[in-house]
């Protein structure tokens, strides 16, 4: 097997979008077929992983200062680029390509919220608006082409896409495609599903490859893509917006599906005591409450009891047997 074949079949792109965790899963297989295949095709990943790793420790990708963070890369490859073979310059060179795609040449912003940060809001520069959950990922271009604005996620977000009906808006997710022309919706995208919740205006879902299928959403429908295909349903959820506007509505809902809401928005272990089945539908709105306000009207209304512990809460009732 020749040494450059990593350039000819473009497997320096795909090295690039799985260590930047956009790969399929038959992306990923492919390229671990490849890296399996030699050994110059294994030092050849581990050497671009090396320098991707480099970039992110250094805070490269969200810099401001591009000019500065170019000078850390190049300082980081130069090493490695001397000692080359002229077998191995194509690969190094789509190296070199890549992360000025990403720092120069176009300003492909890699948008990251930290992990104090529980909802992020960024405004890309055609003015659309996109609030980012916690451990999301959003790849978007510092500007945007006169064809097509396409950006590509990772996780949990909510957009407003300023309307243009020249330039499609565009969301890339995995194996799904998500095009609007200005709406508002929100999105969860994880590595085998997407699901897309419309708030206003139309979104349009298809899954990549396959576009004889396509579905139409329109407000307060829900749709997903998975192994399965494309569903769409009325959205059962009046919640789903809860992670950008802390805002929880019940009426009548089980105290089961309250304290399982409750509990994956503020990151506490809540369980019921096992057996323990309270016979309770909540009726509540929560705006931006605390925690233990809402468990205190929990209490009250269903007439349990909330015991802290040190692995989060635990309900049961009022006389506390275990």
């Amino acid at each position: 097997m020749e040494e450059h074949q990593l350039h000819d079949e473009g497997y320096d792109e795909l090295i690039i979008r799985y260590l930047d965790g956009y790969a399929t899963e038959e992306e990923k297989r492919q390229l671990q077929s490849w890296i399996k295949a030699s050994s110059a095709n294994r030092e050849a990943f581990e050497e671009m992983k090396q320098i991707w790793q480099g970039a992110g420790e250094t805070g490269i990708l969200h810099a401001i200062d591009l000019e500065a963070d170019w000078a850390i890369v190049k300082k980081q490859m130069q090493p490695k680029i001397k000692t080359l073979s002229s077998s191995r310059f194509g690969f190094w060179r789509a190296i070199a390509a890549g992360l000025t795609l990403l720092l120069v040449a176009s300003l492909v912003y890699i948008y990251q919220p930290r992990s104090s940060d529980r909802v992020v809001e960024v405004t890309l520069n055609d003015g659309t608006r996109v609030w980012l959950a916690d451990g999301s990922k959003l790849n978007y271009p510092d500007q945007f082409s006169d064809g097509q604005r396409s950006v590509e996620l990772k996780g949990k977000a909510f957009f407003e896409v300023k309307i243009d009906a020249g330039r499609p808006f565009v969301i890339n997710s995995g194996e799904t495609e998500i095009k609007v022309l200005g709406t508002s919706f929100n999105v969860i995208a994880r590595d085998d599903r997407t699901e897309v919740t419309v708030k206003t205006g139309r979104v349009q879902m298809q899954q990549k490859g396959n576009s004889s299928k396509v579905i139409e959403l329109t407000p307060n429908e829900r749709g997903v893509s998975d192994s399965n295909g494309l569903s769409e349903a009325i959205n059962p959820n009046p919640n789903y917006l809860s992670w950008k506007t802390n805002v929880f509505s019940y009426n009548g809902v089980p105290i089961e599906t309250v304290v399982q809401e409750i509990a994956a928005h503020y990151q506490q272990k809540i369980t019921l005591m096992p057996g323990f089945k309270p016979d309770c539908s909540l009726v509540a709105t929560f705006d931006n409450e605390t925690l233990n306000t809402i468990l205190t009207t929990i209490e009250n209304t269903c007439r349990v009891q909330i015991k802290k512990q040190a692995s989060g809460y635990i309900i049961g009732d009022w006389d506390g047997t275990e």
